[in-house]
This record gives C-alpha cells, structure tokens and sequence, in this order.
C-alpha cells in the first residue's frame, strides 16, 4: 500500500510542475490530501504492527474513530456474519454524536431482512458507493427503509474479506448533511479496510477460537482428573477391603506359618495400597513423591512389628518425583527388605536394632537404594543368586521389572543394594 501511495504522491508532484498557476491551488489541495492519507494509513499500521490478541477490539475502535474524523463522516461501523451466513451483528460502531447507534439494533440481525445488500457483497466488487440514499433503485426498498429509519443521507460499504469469503462488511455513514467520497477516500476506505480491519478480526477470530479450544482441553483435562482421581481412591478402598478381609479370616487360623502368610500379605497390599493414597492426594497423578512414600511405608511397617521389637529407623532420602510404573515395585521391594530385617535379622537381646533405608539420585538421573540393618546377617548356606524363598524371589523379579540391578552384602549385618534409571 505504501509503494502505491508514494507514486501517488509523485504523479501529484508531476503534475503539479506541468499545471498552469490557475490549478495549482487545487493540485496543492490533491497533494495534501494524500499526505495527510498516507500518514493517517501510517498511523493505524502502527496501531496494528504490535497489537495483542486481547488489543485488537481497542486498535480497531481507534481505527474507525480516526478515519471517521479524518474524512468527516457521522458514524462508522463493523457488521459480520454469523458462521452460516443467516445472521448479522455489529461488533464495532464509531458515532460522532453517540447517538441513534446500531451496536444494539443490529445484534443477530437476519442477514435476508437485507437481500439487496447481501447479494452485492458477495460480488466481486471492492466498495459500494451509495451517493444519496433516496437515489436508492427499488431492489433496495428494504435497505432503504432501514437506512432511513437511522437517518442515513450517504454510505460507502466496504467489504471484509478473507480468501473469497466474506465475512461482513465495514459501513461509512454520512446523517447530518450530504457527502461526496472523493476517489482518493474510496480508495483509503477500502484499503484500510481490507488491509488492517479484516486481518485484525481474522486474527481475533483465530485467537478466540483457540482460547474456547484451550478451555475445552482444560476442562476435559480436570473431568479426566476427577475421573482418575477417583480411580486411584477406589483401588485404594478396594485394596483395603481386601487387607480386612484377610485380617478377618486371620482371626479364624491357629496355624503360626498361615497367620505369618497372611500378615506378609497384608504388608504387601499395603505398600501398593499407599501408592493409590498418594496419587489420590497428590498434584502430579502420574507419579509421587519418594521421601513422603518411603517415610510412610517404613513407618507403617514399623508400627506393625512394634509389639514384637522396636527398631529404629533411619532414612536418607532424596526429594524426586517416582513414576507410578516405577514406585509400585521400588515399594514392594522396600516392603520384602524391611519385612526379612524385622523378622529375622534381631535377635531378642540385641539392644540398639536399626535399620537404616538409603535413597539417592546421582548426577545421570539413577537411582541408589540401599536398605541396611545391623542384625546377624544373610545365613552362610543362603546363595541369594538362586534361593527360592518367596521374598528373595520377590525382590530380584522386582528389580528386573525395574530394569536395575541388585547386590546383596551380609557384612556387619544385610544390606541390600539396588541400582535403576529414574523414568523421565
């Protein structure tokens, strides 16, 4: 647009140099006029070159209030389409007077009430020149009327388009006396609309709709939460119910390998148990945290084995956040290592029992567990490579499902020694 302006401005200044004195005052006129166009256009392109979605109603009202100044009309306004083409809205109005406004006549304004109109803009043209109103031919009788009834004298329309498809037309309106557009108004009117007014709303548009499917996906995000969320609460109900079950059928046995069976069992459910409590009341329902999880687990075993000895317990453990594919093994683990030290690792005259439960991240995002009692240590006849009992058996497929590595050490009392990566 500025490349054409400015040879406007030269062809003005040619012919300026070629004119007799007598219209020269006239040319000088023409050749104002378009530098005072050219800076009005400069002026708007500034108002829109930085604009934030949210700004663009504000630039467009600034917009249309300058150009109604500058070419001294009444009143102008925006009008688009509904999706379907069936209904019209003002979005935007500038009113010299503030009064007799279309912003709430025109709110879902059938778009047949104008057929004349409606037909016109959908041809290619690129303005429509109404000199006076009562000029009108009778296929705009309806248009006419409405025009009328808002005292309108003069109107240039301009359509808004994008890509062929119209999306509803920006109006100039001359009330108090008639108006004539010269040629370099039209032109100005037009390509400001088409240049900075329908990219502006298009660009509107695009934003709002991605504000409505942004909070679209949000609410479908917190409906799947409160969804999972109480996935994770009745699992952790379910598991429960199965840990009384248990406890009650407990209650029935006599047999001292059937009671410890059970109770191992319990343990067990327990620790998965706790895994579902932790995501129920955590932010993250993916993973949680490993010093809050391993601090309760321990406890929880603890309280449980505290009738028979009490032991003391010392953690070490890093801040991270666990993945529930990883957290649900690494507590079971924890669950067997502590259950074998509480069982068999203290003896009744042992009088400081501890057991001291290590959790390290290293640089490389691996995990060091390290579980560590100071009781009598593994049996010498144990090869724990190959033994069969259900809680080693349970701690080295636990390990494989971690994708880690363990070590056993029975000096100065057991140690188990786990080594995994930390899921991203």
């Amino acid at each position: 647009m500025e490349t054409a302006m400015n040879n406007s401005l030269n062809d003005s200044a040619d012919e300026l140099n070629h004119t007799s004195s007598t219209d020269v005052v006239d040319l000088e006129n023409k050749l104002q006029k378009q530098l005072d166009n050219a800076e009005l256009i400069n002026t708007i392109s500034r108002q829109f070159s930085k604009i934030l979605p949210n700004e663009i109603d504000e630039s467009i009202n600034f917009t249309l209030s300058s150009i109604g100044n500058h070419i001294d009309i009444d009143r102008c306004y925006i009008v688009l389409f509904s999706k379907d083409k069936q209904t019209l809205t003002c979005t935007h109005e500038w009113n010299v007077t503030n009064n007799n406004t279309l912003s709430t006549t025109l709110v879902d304004f059938s778009a047949n009430s104008w057929p004349a109109l409606f037909q016109a803009l959908h041809e290619p043209i690129e303005s429509i020149y109404i000199r006076d109103i009562e000029e009108l031919p009778p296929t705009w009788q309806v248009e006419k009327a409405f025009w009328r009834k808002h005292d309108v004298r003069a109107k240039l329309i301009v359509p808004l388009t994008c890509q062929d498809n119209v999306l509803g037309f920006i109006s100039f309106d001359a009330i108090t006396r008639q108006k004539v557009w010269s040629e370099s108004d039209i032109i100005l009117l037009s390509q400001t609309s088409s240049q900075f007014i329908a990219q502006a709303l298009i660009r509107k548009s695009l934003y709002e709709k991605e504000q409505i499917n942004k909070a679209l996906l949000e609410d479908s995000l917190k409906e799947k939460e409160v969804m999972l969320r109480e996935i994770y609460h009745r699992v952790k109900n379910n598991m429960q119910i199965i840990a009384s079950l248990l406890r009650l059928q407990s209650n029935k046995l006599t047999d001292t390998v059937a009671l410890e069976i059970i109770s191992e069992s319990q343990s067990r459910i327990q620790a998965m148990t706790l895994v579902h409590e932790k995501l129920y009341q955590s932010n993250d329902l993916a993973k949680i945290d490993a010093r809050g999880y391993i601090a309760d687990l321990t406890k929880s075993l603890a309280i449980s084995y505290e009738q028979q000895q009490k032991v003391e317990l010392k953690l070490a453990i890093d801040e991270a956040m666990i993945d529930i594919d990883q957290v649900i093994p690494l507590g079971l683990i924890i669950n067997e290592c502590i259950l074998n030290s509480l069982k068999h690792a203290f003896d009744s005259n042992m009088k400081q029992p501890e057991i001291a439960i290590n959790f390290r991240i290293t640089e490389h995002s691996a995990c060091e567990l390290s579980i560590l009692d100071n009781g009598s240590g593994l049996p010498d006849c144990l090869d724990t490579a190959t033994s069969t009992t259900l809680g080693m058996s349970l701690i080295r497929s636990l390990t494989k499902q971690l994708g880690g590595s363990v070590n056993f050490n029975s000096q100065n009392g057991t140690e188990v020694a786990i080594t995994f990566s930390l899921k991203e």
